[in-house]
């Protein structure tokens, strides 16, 4: 999941700071935002479905029974409304990634992108403990920069047989700015 969210969100943060819309290099980190969005998306149906299977042990098969413990896992309990949300927001960016092509478009799918980062981030400190909000924060905070740094490291590795020389340089030099700014973050 945070592989293919990287791929989703770090690629098209990226995209809109280093690259111009309607080139060839663009259109490129968008296929690659659309493939990496539907990877999370399936990614965390899986996750989703696994967390299941752990947390209940069900016995699987296609009965009525085992579909309402799913059911009743993904809308009751706070992990399944998590995993449901997060797979749910990455089949909808899976169409936009798809979709859009326009600097601006993608600017407003980027903002979008982030946003299944959050309930993931929800997960990694008990409600419990001191300073929950603090943690939580840093967290959601990390897993964003994290993935905006891999992503666009992924990016430029993508575009490199794309630009000629003093335009990947470029490229790089935006790049690192941002990669600066996310390791600070992280």
């Amino acid at each position: 999941v945070n592989l293919s969210a990287a791929g989703m969100v770090g690629v098209l943060v990226t995209a809109l700071f280093t690259l111009r819309a309607g080139e060839r290099e663009f259109d490129v980190a968008l296929d690659a935002a659309s493939i990496s969005a539907a990877i999370f998306t399936v990614a965390a149906a899986a996750t989703g479905f696994l967390t299941f299977v752990d947390a209940f042990n069900p016995a699987l098969d296609a009965g009525p029974e085992f579909g309402s413990q799913l059911g009743r896992f993904l809308v009751e309990t706070e992990v399944g409304r998590t995993w449901l949300i997060t797979t749910v927001a990455g089949a909808a960016l899976t169409v936009l990634t798809f979709a859009v092509r326009s600097w601006t478009a993608t600017l407003f799918v980027a903002i979008l992108a982030i946003a299944p980062l959050v309930p993931m981030g929800t997960q990694g400190h008990s409600g419990e403990e001191a300073f929950h909000h603090e943690a939580m924060t840093a967290l959601i905070l990390h897993i964003i920069a994290a993935a905006v740094w891999l992503g666009g490291l992924m990016l430029m590795i993508l575009i490199r047989p794309l630009l000629d020389r003093d335009r990947m340089t470029s490229a790089l030099e935006r790049y690192s700015s941002i990669a600066l700014a996310a390791f600070l973050v992280v």
